[in-house]
């Protein structure tokens, strides 16, 4: 009886052993994380087990949602998790000083027909092909390039039209033509969650905006075509990578990638991981490959912000020279030690410039914030000597490489909008009507008045980092209302102003911006003691955009002898060329304002939107819940919109992409402003829109009349019944 009671306990036992399977190590398909990994599963009859190993940034955190599921790879069917050990759902779940940690997802009972599941959470699988299948073992990894990849790369290499490096000292430097980057991504997959990139191209000389789409094939390869003028030290993004490319007009540069560092870009997503495996091809191959060894060491940003509430400006100068000098001597250092060739080490040095030069800069504009919002902080308002501004003559403002170096353009708007240049004495107006209250008349500003005088005050910083023309007019007329309401409210006192500081007589547009310019070219040299030089000239171009766009839109003649007199002060032969073509750009000979959506990937997506409204003037807003001024400005127009509902004539249409806006956040914001006919577009859709219209920044506004033409690319929504008299008049 005894050993009859055993061997029932023995068969208990064999029958629970062989009632669990265990897969160590599960083979997959294909992977987009690189911070979950399945080391494990275990399925018995009454539960599946995921043993999960986190591999993340120390004390940073992830969360494990209800709404995790495990999916069988034939049927669709999803289950979902009953329990967890190792952490709570929905809850933060901080990482220790390694970065690692361990969790056990417990999911019911899979059917046993199911032989490869996927693993994701909230709607998006992130493994995928995860086997069931004890025996199997490894992951998906691609060694080499395959055969009809290597054809493809070097045949579109064989089709490049320069295969030589461009001369910098020589005229061929400003060389408009497209250039091709091309490439293939080792061990991609369609399930990445992305079939596109993005290069954010720029015309720094003219400030105009390419943003390109990279379109990449099923197979992993990927291509672009860019519109360059000069050789560039720039980057393409996949998703939140960010990889650096060098290339030149004409030119077609290659680079092979591989998915694993995507991976461990994920992994290390809050610090811009620099991809390493990279192997680049064509003429500029050698420059890609040198500047992709080395990193400069440039100020850090957290840093500069502590050094502005308790510095004085020349104890930061001092400061941020020491790290300027000791940053250059480590690069030369590097260089020495590690030679490379003669274009990576200049672009490498101008990078170090125009980073520090710009904090320069920085400096001065983020306290002139600062001290209109902390009014006891006494270092904040202490001006700085001009004769801070004298690392500028340190650096040669003539050397073409600073346009080569990625961020020649955070330079350049920080130089341009620089306090010293926008702060100018104003030849045409008279003492501000608060100024003539509070300081002349002794009145006390009540509380209401203060909105209106910090946003007054906040005007000239506020516009020198407005992303673009149409931002900046969105700003000063924003308070338009607010300045009416504060003079209603001292409208006792404006008889009093108006005999005592009687209206001059206002300017041209024309007039007033060379006139300025006279101003800014006896600055250059008497207050910052430099000589006239390319940067200078470029300052002068880049301001063509907002002249063009803001003030003499469509007024050809206006624009053509404004631009003839800015002329005569640039003597930059390949800049003078430049805006010129721009010229032509913005004023083209016998074309209508209205134009034809082009044939392509871009006007097809925004077809399928906008077809179904055929007959009506559509207002399309480009925007996203991420984006503060596109909030504001949906907000602010709340009231213009109920204005047209059940219009016939008017439609508002809201495009926002899913990476940009999270669809909680998403659906709660359009439930909150009452929007209709709102798209919530792929990731890759979006990016072709940003392609068809030319922007790089939201909001954007874009005017489609009743036949499905282009109207206007560029509206000023903050003015919209003023703007919209204007279109109807071209009807």
């Amino acid at each position: 009886m005894k050993a009859l009671h055993l061997a029932f306990l023995l068969l208990l036992l064999t029958s629970s052993i062989q009632a669990k399977t265990v897969i160590n190590h599960p083979s997959f398909e294909f992977s987009n994380s690189g911070v979950t990994h399945i080391k494990k599963i275990e399925l018995t009859r009454k539960e599946t087990k995921l043993f999960i190993h986190c591999q993340f940034l120390p004390k940073w955190w992830v969360r494990f949602s209800k709404k995790t599921f495990i999916q069988d790879a034939v049927s669709g069917e999803k289950y979902f998790p009953e329990a967890m050990e190792g952490g709570d759902f929905d809850k933060e779940i901080f990482m220790g000083a390694s970065g690692d940690s361990s969790f056990v997802l417990v999911f019911p009972a899979l059917p046993k027909n199911v032989k490869k599941i996927h693993y994701g959470q909230d709607d998006k699988a992130s493994i995928f092909g995860l086997s069931l299948n004890p025996r199997a073992s490894g992951s998906p990894k691609e060694s080499g390039i395959p055969a009809r990849v290597q054809s493809w790369l070097d045949s579109e290499h064989a089709r490049a039209k320069r295969k030589t490096l461009v001369d910098y000292s020589a005229a061929e430097f400003f060389s408009p033509d497209t250039a091709r980057l091309i490439g293939y991504i080792k061990g991609y997959d369609r399930r990445a969650g992305f079939n596109t990139g993005m290069i954010y191209g720029k015309n720094e000389i003219t400030n105009e905006d390419y943003p390109l789409v990279v379109n990449i094939h099923d197979d992993g390869r990927f291509e672009a075509s860019i519109p360059m003028y000069f050789p560039k030290h720039t980057y393409v993004a996949f998703q939140r990578s960010i990889i650096n490319f060098y290339l030149e007009p004409g030119q077609t540069l290659s680079m092979v990638l591989n998915w694993e560092e995507f991976l461990t870009a994920d992994r290390l997503r809050n610090i811009r991981y620099r991809f390493k495996d990279i192997a680049f091809a064509g003429p500029s191959a050698t420059i890609n490959k040198d500047l992709n060894s080395v990193e400069i060491q440039t100020f850090d940003y957290k840093e500069l912000q502590q050094a502005i509430t308790k510095q004085k400006p020349d104890e930061f100068k001092k400061m941020l020279t020491v790290h300027w000098n000791t940053s250059k001597g480590r690069l030369e250092q590097e260089m020495s030690a590690n030679p490379i060739s003669p274009q990576a080490q200049a672009i490498l040095r101008s990078e170090v410039d125009l980073a520090y030069a710009a904090s320069m800069l920085d400096f001065l504009s983020n306290r002139e914030s600062i001290a209109r919002k902390d009014t006891a902080n006494k270092i904040v308002r202490i001006k700085a000597a001009p004769d801070y501004y004298d690392f500028l003559k340190n650096m040669n403002l003539n050397d073409r490489t600073l346009l080569v170096a990625p961020d020649f353009w955070v330079f350049a708007n920080r130089f341009e909008f620089t306090s010293a240049l926008i702060t100018l004495p104003d030849r045409y107006s008279r003492k501000p009507f608060h100024v003539f209250l509070f300081d002349e008349l002794k009145l006390k500003a009540g509380a209401d008045d203060r909105p209106y005088l910090d946003s007054l005050a906040a005007l000239n910083n506020r516009l020198s980092k407005a992303a673009s023309a149409a931002e900046r007019f969105r700003l000063v007329s924003a308070l338009n209302e607010p300045r009416q309401n504060f003079e209603k409210k001292y409208s006792k006192y404006l008889n009093q102003y108006e005999t005592k500081y009687p209206a001059k007589k206002s300017p041209t547009i024309p007039e007033r911006f060379l006139g300025d310019w006279v101003v800014k070219d006896s600055l250059l040299v008497n207050y910052f003691g430099l000589q006239h030089n390319l940067i200078y000239d470029i300052l002068k171009a880049r301001s063509l955009k907002y002249v063009f766009n803001s003030h003499l839109k469509g007024q050809k003649e206006e624009a053509r002898n404004y631009l003839s007199t800015l002329e005569r002060g640039m003597k930059n032969e390949s800049v003078l060329q430049m805006v010129e073509a721009f010229y032509h750009r913005s004023y083209p000979a016998g074309v209508k304002a209205v134009y034809d959506l082009p044939a392509g990937k871009g006007t097809e997506i925004f077809r399928k939107v906008i077809d179904q409204y055929k007959g009506k003037m559509l207002f399309v807003d480009f925007w996203a819940t991420s984006c503060g001024p596109c909030v504001a400005s949906i907000k602010a127009n709340k009231s213009v919109r109920s204005n047209y509902k059940g219009s016939k004539d008017i439609e508002f249409i809201f495009l926002t992409s899913a990476q940009e806006s999270p669809e909680e956040r998403y659906n709660a914001f359009v439930k909150e402003q009452e929007l209709q006919h709102t798209y919530r577009l792929s990731a890759d859709d979006f990016r072709y829109l940003r392609q068809l219209f030319k922007f790089n920044g939201i909001p954007r506004y874009v005017v489609i009349n009743r036949e499905g033409q282009v109207l206007n690319d560029d509206f000023a929504m903050h003015n919209f019944d003023g703007e919209l008299k204007k279109l109807l008049a071209q009807q």
